[in-house]
């Protein structure tokens, strides 16, 4: 008698593969950006041709477009790869004025021994050169102070005399020339042209999704139903018209359903049947949008404390404390361990050890409201916020206890130093 041969298949997940890849921030996303574009091609090829100074606020919320439609202009614009634009994220700088130092090492500034003395000699440097410099400020609202002097000087370096300065300015918010900076609107010499990049509309996103996808060269549409792509559009830019977020929700419900192939194995017996949840439908968007990108979290936080611990609530405000006047993105769990111990000490709270507070990382993570990097050395593992900072704040933010761990800058010990000596 002849037997039928029955082995398990191992499924081809190439596709899957593909198509999250064509999905990462990598790639520069200009779909939809045409008059954005166009505006500030024509401020950089107008200030280069005629050798003029300039500045222009670039705004918009986060995912909208601003930096890669920027970083892609510099690169295929002759004449500004000529000037050797230079970038600076302020997102990163332990104070505002400590932007100088990092500019007069991108200009190739000697060292100087003071601030001031670092100041003058970069004025002195844009007042002497007799060709464009572009200098690209990117974070910008993160150089806010309490007199905003640092923000004033540096919009006011294109009127210096024979400045051939070129300032690009980016940030989120859209009124920070007026309400901030009052004097630039009345300063005709130093007011810089305005641009906004709006949120994403619905249209914008599925055609970003789709050219993504088509340039995958992968039949993605057998692991991504049309409908799915249209749902997750519309629910984004009901949100905050945020690019990076649909690319994200994308990647991961296509890595989810990667995750169900590899660990269904088939029986294969001349056919080979589909596993369960192979392909991305509107359900599979939906959960993932809700678990790590929608406002689930925020309102299980806000109506439900009982089911957020105490001590979860003060960790993520750690990190909050942390990004906001350290004005670094992450930090280690070993220095959050720190400051968490401190927070806790200055207002006589019970603390957690080092086991159980780990523990409340590997939690967080768990919830998708932090991110934590692989290491070795699990003190050294870099952790950060998942959550938008604007959404972990509004879930805590009507909390006093949570407000004043927001601001005891003092918990942050040594970064707190290094912001209160900046050089």
């Amino acid at each position: 008698l002849e037997h039928n041969v029955i082995k398990l298949h191992k499924p081809d997940v190439s596709t899957y593969q593909a198509v999250r890849r064509c999905l990462s921030h990598n790639l520069t996303v200009l779909v939809g950006r045409d008059e954005e574009v166009r505006v500030m091609t024509q401020f950089l090829e107008t200030h280069l041709r005629d050798s003029k100074a300039g500045a222009m606020y670039i705004s918009g919320a986060p995912g909208t477009g601003k930096t890669a439609a920027l970083t892609s202009i510099l690169n295929t614009m002759k004449e500004a790869r000529k000037s050797s634009p230079i970038w600076v994220n302020c997102m990163g700088l332990t104070c505002s004025s400590a932007v100088y130092k990092r500019i007069a090492s991108e200009l190739s500034i000697p060292a100087q021994t003071t601030e001031l003395k670092t100041l003058k000699a970069i004025e002195k440097h844009f007042s002497k050169q007799h060709k464009n410099i572009i200098l690209v400020l990117d974070e910008i609202d993160q150089l806010e102070s309490r007199h905003q002097e640092v923000l004033y000087t540096i919009f006011e370096w294109p009127s210096l005399q024979h400045s051939k300065l070129l300032l690009l300015a980016i940030a989120n918010r859209l009124d920070l020339t007026e309400r901030v900076l009052p004097r630039l609107t009345s300063a005709s010499n130093c007011a810089p042209q305005r641009l906004h990049f709006a949120p994403y509309s619905k249209q914008q996103i599925v055609a970003i999704l789709m050219d993504r996808l088509n340039k995958s060269e992968a039949s993605w549409r057998d692991i991504i139903r049309p409908n799915a792509i249209q749902f997750l559009s519309g629910k984004v830019a009901s949100v905050a018209g945020d690019a990076r977020r649909a690319l994200d929700v994308c990647r991961r419900a296509v890595e989810t359903c990667q995750q169900n192939v590899q660990q269904q194995q088939t029986l294969k017996q001349g056919v080979s049947s589909t596993p369960a949840n192979s392909i991305v439908d509107m359900s599979s968007v939906m959960r993932i949008f809700n678990e790590v990108y929608g406002s689930r979290v925020v309102t299980a936080i806000t109506t439900a404390p009982a089911s957020f611990p105490l001590q979860q609530k003060i960790l993520l405000c750690c990190l909050l404390l942390v990004q906001r006047h350290a004005k670094q993105k992450e930090t280690t769990v070993g220095k959050l361990q720190e400051i968490y111990s401190r927070v806790c000490s200055n207002r006589q709270m019970p603390t957690v050890d080092a086991s159980e507070f780990l523990s409340l990382c590997s939690l967080l993570n768990t919830r998708a409201m932090i991110d934590i990097s692989k290491t070795k050395d699990i003190r050294m593992a870099k952790v950060g916020l998942r959550l938008d900072a604007a959404e972990a704040e509004g879930a805590l933010a009507d909390r006093e206890l949570m407000m004043q761990i927001l601001d005891d800058r003092e918990a942050l010990g040594k970064l707190a130093k290094k912001i209160n000596n900046p050089l």
